[in-house]
């Protein structure tokens, strides 16, 4: 079973307890992210930094079942939803406010990510098109446009297929070493003999 089916089975589960849309994502979020709410973006990173220190251990996935434009090698499901939920909890404010510029940072200002080993960085145009993927699903959540009883087809057909728009496409086809987060982490790696 791939990631995506997975999760899209988690999306049905939940469904079934029949709650309003915000509650049903905030119960995953939960489970999925170790927090919740509109600032599940911003609430989640302690989250996952405790995680690393042994902390809470939240469910791991990875990437299958992904299109290859979003694939890479981590935990998407974990990175996709932070930002469904963004958007479901603060409509258009949050994803406006938080997810886009959550967005940029993750990819082209979070320099922490220059810390890690270069298999665990987390800066890569797969997650930043991922990211918008997820902040368009939310908002169609919020929006009533999709709900919890047709969520789970609706993320199976998002996850599976290219929604990027052609920019993102092209900065894509630059390869994600351009990244300023991966730039700066290379230097660290000759720097430091990795």
């Amino acid at each position: 079973m791939t990631d995506v089916e997975a999760f899209a089975q988690i999306l049905n589960f939940a469904a079934g307890f029949g709650t309003d849309t915000q509650a049903w994502a905030d119960d995953i979020t939960a489970v999925i992210l170790g927090t919740a709410g509109p600032w599940t973006l911003i609430t989640a990173l302690p989250v996952k930094f405790r995680e690393w220190r042994g902390g809470p251990r939240l469910p791991e996935f990875g990437d299958t079942g992904f299109h290859e434009a979003y694939q890479d090698g981590h935990n998407q499901i974990y990175h996709w939803w932070a930002y469904v939920n963004t958007a479901i909890q603060g409509g258009w404010v949050g994803a406006i406010l938080v997810g886009i510029p959550a967005n940029d940072i993750h990819e082209f200002v979070d320099f922490t990510e220059s810390l890690k080993p270069p298999k665990e960085r987390g800066a890569s145009w797969q997650d930043y098109a991922l990211s918008y993927n997820g902040l368009a699903f939310g908002l169609a959540l919020y929006e009533g446009i999709i709900t919890p009883d047709t969520a789970a087809d609706a993320a199976r057909r998002a996850l599976i297929t290219d929604l990027r728009d052609p920019v993102t496409r092209w900065l894509a086809s630059t390869g994600n070493s351009w990244l300023p987060p991966n730039v700066v982490g290379a230097g660290l790696d000759r720097l430091l003999g990795r």
